[in-house]
């Protein structure tokens, strides 16, 4: 590790990005510093290695450092880098929902598209306080938002996410609400819950459906 982070002093080109990377695989924390200031290389391969880089090892006192970059990537493939970066810290953060407060704090200010990253960052880390944001703009989101949490959502991977789901399925948008019905049914059919909150769920799912494929 020491090795890696006296190299990274003086390398260039494809040796820097492959130190880069190494740094973020065996979390070489001491090239954190290096690792974000790298994320402003005039080598467009460079950044794209110091944000996954940074990724791996920001802490969540440093998290801003990538939600800053999300509003202003330089190029597409930037922006893409970026959200796999966010998605590789928040999951691995020890308070979750610290690290969902830290991304909406970019909300208010966020492009169109900066926002669907957002959404797709807090599906990707869960947590309770990332599932009741994504509850709340699954209602008071625009249309490309509500899309986003409908999807996200849909994959949810513990059932915590059955009562949201219902409740967008009662009373979301009437465009996706076949959509989180689909979703809360999912949970109920392929995740690991008691056969008695199954047969309730299932209950629940009736009442709500209002068309016969879902009934």
């Amino acid at each position: 590790d020491p090795a890696i982070v006296e190299a990274l002093r003086s390398a260039q080109g494809s040796v820097r990005v492959a130190l880069l990377q190494a740094a973020g695989d065996r979390l070489v924390t001491a090239a954190l510093p290096i690792a974000i200031a790298d994320m402003d290389s005039s080598d467009p391969v460079i950044r794209s290695a110091a944000i996954g880089a940074v990724g791996m090892l920001v802490p969540l006192e440093q998290l801003d450092v990538l939600v800053k970059r999300l509003a202003n990537p330089r190029t597409a493939d930037e922006a893409n880098v970026v959200r796999l970066a966010l998605i590789s810290a928040c999951s691995r953060m020890p308070d979750l929902d610290a690290a969902a407060d830290k991304l909406m704090s970019a909300w208010n200010t966020a492009s169109p598209d900066a926002r669907l990253v957002i959404v797709q960052v807090l599906g990707a880390m869960g947590g309770s306080r990332a599932l009741a944001i994504l509850g709340k703009l699954g209602k008071e989101g625009d249309d490309a938002v509500q899309d986003a949490v409908t999807r996200v959502l849909g994959e949810w991977m513990s059932p915590s996410a059955g009562p949201v789901l219902l409740d967008l399925a009662k009373t979301g948008s009437p465009k996706y609400r076949i959509r989180a019905l689909r979703g809360y049914i999912r949970i109920a059919r392929q995740l690991d819950v008691p056969v008695d909150e199954r047969i309730a769920m299932c209950s629940q799912a009736l009442s709500a459906a209002q068309r016969t494929e879902e009934k």
